[in-house]
């Protein structure tokens, strides 16, 4: 594509959407959430006791075996602090499809602050004993998987395997006309045919009787094995790609979402959202009272362009045990990880040495957990 035709791309998707200005009480709660969700992730990920920390950490405190995924957390929970507030905000029917569903740790962690998994699961009570076994519990099996799956309470969509969020959310969309559906996608996840193949189905959407699907790609830049494709393209590439597939894309830049720079970014994560609803119901208005569609888009001589949002990477740091260290880079003796690299996908830090009171016991091989009582256990 030529240059001009990036430049005039550019200008004609430039501010796509007004200001939404939310209240400050509400950008605080929603960073309450997020910063709560975010402890409890890191909680389900590293440790087995003193979860708030209450004493010094200390080796015992840590699993003994660590599994599980990072990197895609914080777009999860900072996505579903959002989706949340803009459901009550605006009495709105809006459900999560959560496509790197490997970041279970995330919508673990929001569904105790709610009190949602307890209602189903009663052992996680919102307490010390119920927040602890929740961290215990994590990755284990026969407990609470390492990824979304059938087993957790709301789930419709399993996160292991990658490529099909998308799909799922235009099947719930045909079926529920009131209901926004938000598809979290993964930029690694967006490298699959079958997500690339789900961002045609918006030639099938009728918004006379359909709901609505509103992608949010987590452009957080690494997939397991690598740097992903979309993070390397220009935000004028990916209007455009998105342009073509019906989708006008808002962009929310959280790469320093961190200290002060958070504040901006839920702003923007909420103007994004509020603009997204605004356009989605509109949309929906004039085709559900046979008004002609106010949406015409000149750009792409379509009829109408839903909105994206392209949530921008996510590069949070998690401070660790410097001896367990084993992360590609650390900045400095504290032992704080410097982000950038595939790497922070994954938990941090190797599974710390068993101590001396734990070194003739190893946790049992899984297989052991699914052999039959005659079968001899694999030590």
């Amino acid at each position: 594509m030529s240059s001009a035709v990036f430049n005039a791309i550019e200008r004609a998707t430039r501010d796509v959407a007004p200001a939404h200005a939310i209240e400050e009480d509400s950008v605080a709660a929603v960073d309450a959430q997020f910063r709560a969700a975010n402890y409890l992730s890191v909680a389900q990920l590293y440790l087995r006791d003193n979860v708030l920390l209450r004493e010094p950490l200390r080796r015992e405190h840590i699993k003994r075996r660590l599994l599980g995924h990072w990197g895609t957390v914080p777009g999860i929970t900072f996505t579903y602090a959002h989706l949340g507030l803009l459901a009550r905000d605006f009495d709105e029917s809006v459900a999560l499809v959560v496509g790197p569903g490997h970041g279970a740790p995330g919508v673990l962690a929001n569904l105790w602050l709610e009190d949602a998994l307890v209602a189903h699961l009663p052992t996680y009570t919102r307490d010390l004993r119920g927040m602890t076994q929740l961290a215990r519990d994590f990755s284990w099996p026969r407990r609470l998987p390492s990824h979304l799956t059938a087993s957790t309470p709301g789930a419709m969509h399993e996160g292991g395997e990658l490529g099909y969020s998308l799909a799922h959310a235009f099947g719930m969309a045909f079926d529920d006309p009131d209901t926004i559906v938000a598809c979290l996608i993964g930029d690694g996840e967006a490298e699959t045919g079958p997500l690339a193949a789900a961002w045609q189905s918006t030639a099938f959407l009728n918004p006379a009787r359909d709901g609505a699907v509103l992608p949010i790609l987590h452009l957080n830049g690494y997939k397991l094995s690598g740097p992903t494709v979309l993070a390397r393209r220009s935000p004028v590439e990916l209007r455009a790609l998105l342009l073509a597939h019906g989708f006008e894309a808002y962009f929310v830049d959280a790469a320093a979402s961190s200290g002060a720079n958070r504040a901006s970014a839920h702003h923007e994560m909420a103007a994004a959202l509020r603009w997204a609803r605004e356009r989605i119901r509109s949309i929906q208005l004039d085709a559900r009272t046979g008004m002609p569609p106010e949406h015409v888009s000149e750009r792409a001589n379509s009829p109408r362009t839903w909105p994206a949002i392209a949530l921008g990477a996510f590069f949070p740091t998690i401070t660790l045990v410097p001896s367990y260290s084993d992360a590609q880079k650390t900045s400095d003796a504290s032992g704080q990880f410097v982000t950038g690299a595939p790497r922070h996908q994954q938990v941090q830090a190797r599974s710390p040495p068993c101590s001396d009171r734990f070194s003739t016991r190893r946790l049992p091989h899984p297989a052991t957990f699914t052999r039959s009582r005659s079968s001899p256990a694999r030590r």
